[in-house]
């Protein structure tokens, strides 16, 4: 069975300290020693409904280090899982399973940390209500300033870079040809699109005409179970102009977010090859 490879950007990103565990700083992701604050970085990823039909083959976290301050050559940087619904962050300080990874003083952005143990047995359903936690364990100041997922690059947001495979051999799928959506919106601040099911799509483009004399942010939104939605590709469309969106990462629903700071017309169509 061929592998697939999947990209899930963090839902939340916060931190918090050990003077004050219940105020928790949102959008921001540190961790270490400084002054008198011990400073622990939590993330969350909502993959609950996404890789049920997938055998996990490797998990990387990648984190974008921002700045590293440090009296250590070498500090340490410790990944755990801890109870999402926790009344006191604090309790987490001591988890069963952690993931130790050293970085250099002088480190600068992308760092990949294989977390492949945290998950027990490949079983992805215990983690849809986890967290997990960035410490560490330097006794002299230590402090690890990493991009959140507020960062406006994606490229820079925390992310799970999933490497799976079908646990069951698929059904060799033919091409049924291409199919095309089609809507309308007279825009005024926000809008999504209908709901398109891509289970069966190979590809899918969306298309953004701006007729208006205004910007309109365009993004396109995926889900695996149409409660939770995660904002994937992103594009501005100046006034009389079109672009184009295609998805980067996996899900069984998509649909089309459309913002504005003023009123704007706007045509939208996606185009895509179905396989039954």
């Amino acid at each position: 069975m061929e592998d697939t490879s999947i990209e899930i950007p963090a839902s939340k990103c916060f931190t918090a300290t050990n003077l004050n565990p219940k105020n928790i700083i949102l959008n921001t992701l540190f961790t270490g020693l400084e002054s008198d604050k011990d400073y622990k970085g939590y993330i969350f990823f909502d993959i609950s409904n996404w890789l049920k039909d997938f055998h996990i083959n490797s998990i990387i976290l990648r984190l974008y280090l921002k700045e590293l301050k440090t009296c250590s050559l070498s500090p340490n940087l410790y990944i755990s899982e801890v109870d999402k619904n926790i009344c006191e962050l604090n309790e987490c300080s001591n988890p069963q399973t952690q993931i130790s990874y050293t970085v250099n003083k002088d480190s600068h952005g992308s760092i990949d940390i294989n977390i492949m143990d945290l998950f027990y047995d490949n079983n992805f359903d215990i983690t849809k209500n986890k967290l997990f936690m960035l410490s560490s364990d330097e006794k002299e100041k230590s402090l690890f300033i990493f991009s959140s997922n507020s960062t406006e690059d994606d490229k820079l947001s925390p992310k799970l870079l999933i490497t799976c495979c079908d646990k069951q051999p698929k059904t060799i799928k033919r091409f049924m040809g291409v199919k095309e959506y089609h809507w309308t919106f007279d825009l005024y601040k926000s809008t999504v699109s209908e709901v398109v099911n891509i289970e069966d799509i190979n590809e899918g483009t969306f298309f953004v005409t701006n007729e208006s004399n205004y910007p309109v942010a365009a993004a396109v939104q995926v889900s695996g179970n149409l409660m939770n939605w995660i904002t994937d590709t992103k594009v501005l469309v100046n006034p009389h102009t079109t672009n184009v969106l295609i998805s980067r990462y996996y899900g069984k629903y998509s649909r089309l977010l459309l913002l504005c700071k003023n009123s704007a017309h706007i045509k939208a169509s996606f185009v895509f090859q179905f396989y039954k």
